[in-house]
């Protein structure tokens, strides 16, 4: 009777340390499941509020770019622009106009009148010293002005960033088509 109470007595001992094992080991594994369950909830979750943050960000700039869009066609339209007036105090006047409704929107640091030889005869904005700047230059040169001479559509330029600033910017242009004739007389 000796040998069954040792057999027992070892049964009893290996059957409480596979018990302690199992139990460490589904302890880890439940944790471990968990914690992988909340990590991907966490992530989940975060990913779909950074879309319907982005989504709703994108709808915001598309929706003053289209405004933009539809006060450089009201202007592009104007009597004084139809008739080729790029230089007069009243054409100086409308520019000065939109572009304080344009700057409304968005922050707007110059809107341009190009003439059909890609020339800026005005210079609209807000630092009264920067009127001039770029008044007679040629901008022919640049990607936009030649997309949207070329097209003779709205061009929406990709990013660029100034010398100096840690501010991106992008170039909106319209194009001054002569509604009877289709003549290109210049962008905005």
């Amino acid at each position: 009777t000796h040998g069954i109470s040792e057999n027992r007595k070892k049964v009893i001992v290996l059957s409480i340390i596979l018990i302690i094992i199992i139990s460490y080991g589904l302890f880890f594994y439940l944790q471990s499941s968990i914690e992988t369950n909340l990590r991907t909830q966490l992530f989940e979750k975060q990913e779909r509020l950074q879309i319907e943050s982005t989504l709703a960000l994108s709808s915001h700039i598309g929706s003053d770019l289209d405004s933009i869009a539809a006060r450089l066609q009201m202007l592009a339209n104007s009597d004084l622009l139809q008739r080729g007036d790029f230089s007069s105090n009243e054409t100086i006047e409308l520019l000065d106009d939109t572009y304080r409704q344009i700057n409304t929107l968005i922050p707007t640091s110059r809107l341009l009148l190009l003439n059909r030889d890609n020339l800026a005869t005005i210079n609209v904005t807000s630092s009264e010293g920067l009127r001039e700047l770029y008044e007679g230059a040629n901008l022919s040169y640049l990607d936009w002005v030649e997309q949207t001479e070329d097209s003779k559509e709205p061009v929406f330029s990709n990013a660029y960033q100034l010398i100096g600033l840690d501010e991106y910017r992008i170039v909106v242009s319209y194009p001054i088509i002569n509604r009877f004739s289709g003549e290109y007389l210049g962008m905005i």
